[in-house]
């Protein structure tokens, strides 16, 4: 690849997109030329009923828009629902470091002192599904 290329990839952080694995470029290959066949079959199925060639081009782009944009959708509050956005990851994250973070900056004592109240609630924890 020519080094302007590049340049200009990594400008507009596009480097990832090579960095895909094969199987990544495989999907989306696979992906784009079944929307493809689907888009030709529907176009062709509705000439063969009848349907003006014209009129049927622009059935086929309304289905096809309509279907792509209510999956695009349809995944996106999946992943709302599953709490697997980037947000909710990233704030993961963070809230693990800043503890990591705490933790080492502990002493010895203030770790034992942890570890005790932490043993006390296990075995109050235990008591209290043992009661019900």
């Amino acid at each position: 690849m020519p080094t302007a290329y590049i340049a200009l990839l990594e400008f507009m952080n596009l480097n990832s997109f090579l960095k895909c694995s094969v199987n990544q470029h495989n999907f989306f290959f696979f992906w784009s030329i079944k929307l493809l066949h689907i888009r030709c079959s529907f176009f062709f199925l509705l000439q063969f009923v009848g349907v003006d060639p014209l009129q049927a081009g622009n059935v086929v782009q309304l289905v096809l828009v309509l279907g792509l944009t209510v999956g695009w959708i349809s995944t996106y509050m999946f992943r709302v629902s599953n709490k697997d956005m980037t947000y909710a990851q990233q704030l993961r994250d963070y809230e693990s470091k800043v503890m990591e973070k705490r933790l080492e900056g502990l002493t010895e004592a203030e770790l034992e002192a942890l570890l005790e109240q932490v043993e006390e609630d296990k075995s109050r924890m235990a008591s209290r599904e043992q009661q019900l």
